[in-house]
C-alpha cells in the first residue's frame, strides 16, 4: 500500500512541476508574441533605410512610385478615369507626394509630373 501512495505522490509532484513549467512557457511565448510587432516595425524601418540609402536611382524611383501610388489611392471605376480626375487628386495629395520624393532622395530624377505621367499610363488615360 505504501508503494501506491509513493507512486501517487511522485505523479502529483511531476504534474505540479509540469504545470509550473507550462505556465512559464506560456508567458514566455506571450511575451515573444508582443515583441513580434516591435520586431516587424524595426524590420520595416531597416528596409526603408536600405531603400533610402540605395545609390541605384531606378530602385529608388520604383519604391517611390509604389509609395506614392499607395498615398494616391485608387479609383472605383478603373476604366472611366479621366485626366482631370488624376490631376485633381495629385494636387490634393501633392504635399504628401513631395515628402515621399524627398524622403527617397528622388527629387533630381523623379517628380510629381513624372508620377502623373505614370498614372496616365497605368490608368490608360490619353
Amino acid at each position: 500500500m505504501q508503494y501506491i501512495v509513493d507512486y501517487i505522490e511522485i505523479i502529483l509532484l511531476v504534474s505540479i512541476i509540469a504545470l509550473i513549467l507550462s505556465t512559464i512557457l506560456l508567458f514566455k511565448i506571450w511575451g515573444m508574441a508582443k515583441n513580434a510587432k516591435k520586431i516587424k516595425d524595426d524590420l520595416k524601418t531597416i528596409v526603408e533605410l536600405n531603400f533610402i540609402s540605395c545609390e541605384n536611382t531606378e530602385v529608388r524611383k520604383n519604391i517611390c512610385f509604389a509609395k506614392m501610388k499607395k498615398v494616391f489611392g485608387g479609383f472605383s471605376g478603373f476604366n472611366n478615369v479621366k485626366k482631370n480626375t488624376i490631376d485633381r487628386r495629385v494636387v490634393e495629395k501633392s504635399s504628401q507626394l513631395q515628402k515621399i520624393i524627398d524622403t527617397y532622395r528622388c527629387s533630381n530624377v523623379y517628380s510629381i509630373e513624372d508620377f502623373k505621367k505614370e498614372l496616365y499610363v497605368y490608368y490608360k488615360v490619353n
